[in-house]
């Protein structure tokens, strides 16, 4: 006993999968495309494409011979089970190529590769200290990913494609990775034994991770330019009140630790930050007739923080105030360097001068850079509009001047900046044909490219 259309759809969808099967394939597929992809960042994400389908093959071959061995009506109905199941699965990695081969072909852009590869590095650099997390891919995308990736890959959503918006990638990874981290997985299966929607859990842990991450850039970010008090939540999702007050909330623990360890610093070196952000939500809110702080939440909310600051699973990406590199060269990175940086840009605007790059060191990182512009702006953030709007265009552009300069240094650290080593080579379907040529990336390292036709 068989069943024809069964048959016909499994050798259908193994067909599928195999297309699948070489996603190192997949960004040389466009004849224009002129993309850089950082080997330690596109690997771990095409060899897990390449696991799972790989997985869902062997599956379907299975199926396959356990529908030819079939004699009985509900063997054939129990081969139909699987394969729905197989099915589904596939679909989820069908979408998941068709969104990867969209952003490659966006990365194609100048500005939007550009963007893209700040991305790339700004996770890089925060990972690197915790060898068992993965670095992740930004693609450009239409929306903001609804559940977490099957591969290591992130979405900046469009319009968010400038370094304003930078500091989201740290909470599109959160969604990704965080319950990889000790302390967050532990809040995630305790408060969803508890009842609450695993959704909402994700949302409210992405939230911290990136604040605890990203710094106040991420905080900054969040009440400038996404959170909306008075807007209806996805279903799922928390309100944007109760995703503001866990990034506070995360902004003055981390407040407290620093101050904790370094009592000289008096109320802590994101006081006035907290306090600013908290006054721009409350008045938000009261002006949209929005109830602030928010009611629920208090018991999830010390269930996160006790969790996240317990056992010290997260102190490795956490964002510091003062981080120091010994090794190759001394230097330092953290929120006093912002601070340092993002003061120079403010008395430059103040006297109508240029804005120029500021002395960077092994350490240097991203976040780095995205802290000190998120700073300035925020200190010119009540100038004459007319200087406010200038001071933006500009703090922006000296700030993704920065970022190529940051990422560009060969002798940096794997506790501070970007690439540290030696050039890095893109992955190619064929390394070191003749066809290939050598030419830099946005951060000035040789690469290997397939050309233009």
């Amino acid at each position: 006993m068989t069943d024809r259309i069964l048959a016909e759809r499994l050798d259908t969808l193994k067909l599928a999968l195999k297309a699948v099967e070489k996603p190192g394939e997949w960004p040389f597929r466009f004849g224009n495309l002129q993309l850089v992809l950082n080997p330690d960042i596109w690997g771990p994400v095409s060899a897990e494409i390449k696991e799972r389908a790989s997985g869902l093959t062997t599956k379907v071959e299975a199926l396959k011979r356990q529908l030819d061995e079939a004699t009985t009506r509900d063997e054939i109905a129990g081969a139909w089970q699987h394969y729905v199941e197989a099915w589904q699965a596939s679909e989820e990695l069908f979408q998941e190529r068709l969104d990867i081969l969209g952003g490659l072909a966006f990365r194609d852009n100048q500005l939007d590769e550009k963007i893209c590869q700040f991305a790339d590095e700004l996770i890089h650099s925060t990972v690197k200290p915790t060898p068992r997390i993965q670095p992740s891919l930004t693609v450009p995308g239409a929306v903001q990913a609804r559940t977490k990736t099957l591969a290591r890959v992130i979405r900046l959503r469009f319009p968010e494609w400038t370094i304003w918006t930078l500091p989201f990638t740290a909470y599109e990874y959160g969604r990704v990775v965080a319950d990889r981290f000790e302390g967050l997985g532990t809040f995630l299966k305790d408060f969803e034994k508890r009842g609450l929607q695993r959704e909402l859990l994700d949302v409210v842990v992405a939230d911290a991770f990136a604040t605890f991450t990203g710094g106040p850039a991420y905080a900054l970010a969040g009440v400038h330019m996404r959170l909306k008090p008075a807007a209806t939540p996805a279903s799922g999702y928390p309100p944007d009140g109760e995703r503001a007050a866990v990034i506070f909330a995360v902004l003055d623990a981390m407040n407290s630790a620093e101050r904790e360890r370094s009592p000289e610093l008096g109320d802590g070196p994101y006081a006035v930050i907290c306090e600013e952000l908290r006054r721009d939500w409350a008045e938000l809110s009261e002006r949209l007739d929005v109830p602030w702080p928010p009611a629920a939440g208090r018991e999830l909310l010390d269930g996160l923080l006790e969790h996240m600051f317990a056992d010290g699973s997260l102190d490795a990406v956490r964002y510091p105030y003062k981080g120091t590199v010994d090794w190759p060269a001394k230097g330092e990175h953290g929120w006093k360097i912002a601070e340092d940086w993002s003061d120079r840009w403010i008395d430059a605007l103040r006297q109508r001068q240029k804005l120029t790059s500021p002395p960077t060191s092994s350490a240097s990182t991203i976040r780095d850079v995205l802290n000190a512009a998120w700073r300035a702006r925020l200190a010119i953030s009540n100038d004459a509009p007319d200087d406010v709007a200038r001071g933006i265009a500009e703090i922006g552009k000296a700030a993704l001047k920065l970022c190529e300069e940051v990422g560009r240094r060969p002798d940096q650290a794997d506790g501070g900046g970007g690439h540290a080593g030696p050039q890095q080579e893109t992955l190619s379907p064929s390394r070191g044909a003749d066809d290939l040529k050598n030419t830099p990336d946005t951060f000035g390292r040789t690469q290997r490219r397939a050309p233009r036709s």
